[in-house]
């Protein structure tokens, strides 16, 4: 089955960015079996993502280059390096700094495999002190229980066909993966169960290079289309595949973009994703200097149930940047507009250092609508020389240029491990950094140097979650301590070898708390959470 050739267009430019080199190269991940399977007879590849692959050229007229890997991590390592021009492989926001993904085509469980004689009965059972679990290396399941698991400790194998082979031999109590492949594998070795539940949906989705925005729109446009004529399930019944969930996209969830103009002539540039109906909004303020993307690596799993909102505060991003002074007091007003607009009634609202800053000024003036709070890396104030401190980091920026202050910037936001294994993520923020309005900057340091919330902290009653970098010398753990202590029922999270900037570094923990505290709001987005069945 082919879908319908005349059903998509593909312009020159279009074609141009999908097969540069006149060749459509697409990586395939043979390490997962259930989307392409290779004939140890005679090598021919077989599979629903070989068949897209195939339908794909056909509409280029261009011939296809099959570009094999043993793991998706080796697939998403080379994205910026043009080794392929489509890849078929798990959505992942860290994989998301180098890719752009389509919506997805299938959905597969995510799950164990443990000895038939294993007390563990349960996906719940896994994650406790003294469990350790197998995963293969860089996959899908092995990025969401980096994030999600806080007791059990992973080890990490080559591929994932090596960790379910050799797990119970290395005296691992778990392998984790794909239901189908771990099935396979039990029945094959013997003496292995599949646990009965899951511990999340891993969205199987298309994926180019990041810069090539007419190649990515036309891979969703042909995912939704590959599902919605019938091609995808006839592929995966074709290739003696299970039935599967397919899901048709709700674009009502999918990720919108849009300019909020205020009533006093400023403009918001504003990011919503997940369903348009929840009941409550999650709205995630970010960092001095940063962007809405800084919450990339967290909001994709929060948009799962709830309604969230990021944005550029003023000064930064796609944001106006009028001139100074600012305050924090105006920059959560700011907000309380955007949010009308967005028809946003009742909140929870977080936000990371400078973004903390303005969360907490937003509970304080607006109550009535906050269901909870969170506070990342920030404080209710800087300190007795924080005026100073902040004027000379303005100072700096404007006589030494925002390159001057990289370095420290740097360590200053990620401890020393993560900037040597996770470049591209620094050099993104990196990036952002160098970015800024130089105005804007320093009259957000300024309002950051003036802001003094302590007596108003006694006051909040709703709910309210504080995290911080174990690390973290920006805002050390003392400043939280004492926003702990001061709020009433408050709750504080200490990330272990983090520093600054914790939703990036630590998007896990970050993650939890926010679920745990949209959980204690007792509201419907309480159940904001990565999907477990």
């Amino acid at each position: 089955m082919t879908a319908d050739p005349n059903a998509l267009g593909i312009d020159e430019q279009t074609a141009a960015q999908l097969a540069p080199t006149g060749v459509l190269r697409v990586a395939l991940n043979l390490g997962n079996p259930l989307l392409v399977q290779k004939s140890p007879h005679d090598g021919r590849l077989a599979g629903v993502t070989v068949d897209m692959a195939h339908d794909i050229a056909r509409r280029l007229g261009v011939p296809v280059e099959f570009k094999e890997f043993d793991s998706a991590g080796k697939v998403s390592q080379c994205a910026a390096q043009d080794v392929w021009d489509v890849a078929f492989l798990a959505i992942d926001p860290q994989r998301a700094v180098d890719i752009v993904y389509s919506e997805p085509y299938v959905h597969i469980e995510g799950t164990y495999m443990v000895p038939d004689d294993s007390p563990i009965q349960d996906v719940e059972e896994v994650d406790a002190p003294g469990m350790s679990v197998a995963v293969g290396e860089g996959t899908a399941y092995d990025l969401f229980l980096t994030r999600h698991l806080s007791q059990a400790r992973i080890v990490r194998f080559g591929t994932s066909e090596e960790s379910m082979q050799r797990f119970a031999d290395e005296g691992v109590d778990v392998a984790a993966g794909i239901r189908q492949a771990l099935q396979m594998a039990a029945d094959e070795q013997g003496g292995l169960r599949v646990l009965d539940g899951c511990f999340t949906l891993i969205k199987q989705a298309a994926g180019c290079p990041k810069g090539r925005p007419e190649a990515s729109a036309f891979l969703r446009t042909y995912i939704e289309h590959a599902k919605r004529s019938g091609f995808v399930a006839e592929s995966f019944k074709r290739n003696g595949q299970p039935a599967l969930f397919i899901p048709i996209a709700d674009t009502s969830s999918a990720p919108q973009s849009r300019t909020v103009r205020l009533d006093d002539g400023l403009s918001l540039f504003v990011e919503t994703a997940g369903p348009a109906d929840a009941a409550q909004c999650l709205v995630l303020l970010h960092s001095l200097g940063m962007d809405h993307a800084f919450w990339d690596q967290v909001a994709p799993a929060l948009s799962e149930h709830a309604r969230v909102v990021t944005l550029d505060l003023r000064g930064h991003g796609k944001s106006s940047k009028p001139d100074g002074p600012y305050t924090i007091a105006q920059m959560a007003a700011d907000v309380r507009a955007a949010l009308r607009q967005l028809d946003c009634g009742r909140v929870l609202i977080a936000g990371a250092s400078m973004g903390g800053c303005v969360a907490l000024q937003f509970a304080i003036d607006n109550p009535d609508i906050t269901d909870g709070l969170g506070l990342i890396d920030t404080t209710a104030w800087y300190g007795d020389s924080a005026a100073q401190d902040w004027s000379q980091r303005a100072a700096k920026a404007r006589s030494e240029g925002f390159g001057s202050m990289v370095e420290f910037q740097k360590t200053r936001w990620f401890g020393d491990a993560f900037r040597q294994q996770h470049g591209r993520l620094v050099e993104h923020c990196v990036s952002a950094f160098l970015a800024n309005d130089l105005e804007g900057y320093a009259a957000s340091c300024q309002a950051l140097g003036a802001f003094d919330a302590r007596k108003a902290l006694g006051e909040l009653e709703m709910p309210v979650s504080i995290a911080v970098g174990e690390d973290d010398y920006a805002t050390p753990v003392e400043m939280a301590k004492a926003m702990r202590d001061a709020i009433a029922g408050a709750e504080l999270s200490v990330i272990p070898g983090a520093r600054h900037f914790t939703p990036i570094e630590a998007p896990g923990p970050i993650i939890r708390m926010l679920t745990a505290l949209a959980r204690r709001a007792g509201q419907p987005s309480s159940h904001i959470a990565e999907t477990k069945q």
